[in-house]
């Protein structure tokens, strides 16, 4: 959809024009400061990554050593 406004992440929210979402970005860029992301990953998500990977490498291991036994 076509709109005269945007919102810019950030303390408040703003709903912004175009040419103030542009000075916006612009100031991002040249700051080095990233706007904040609505989305957060809960501490159980590096968990559940981390024993993925163990049971993986377990399960490649067992694949290897059958390979090789036969």
């Amino acid at each position: 959809k076509e709109s005269s406004t945007y919102v810019i992440p950030g303390k408040n929210n703003e709903f912004r024009t175009y040419d103030q979402a542009l000075g916006a970005i612009k100031g991002m860029h040249q700051s080095g400061r990233l706007a904040e992301s609505d989305h957060t990953y809960s501490a159980k998500a590096g968990a559940y990554s981390g024993w993925a990977a163990v049971l993986l490498v377990i399960l490649g291991l067992m694949v290897y050593r059958k390979k090789k036994m036969t």
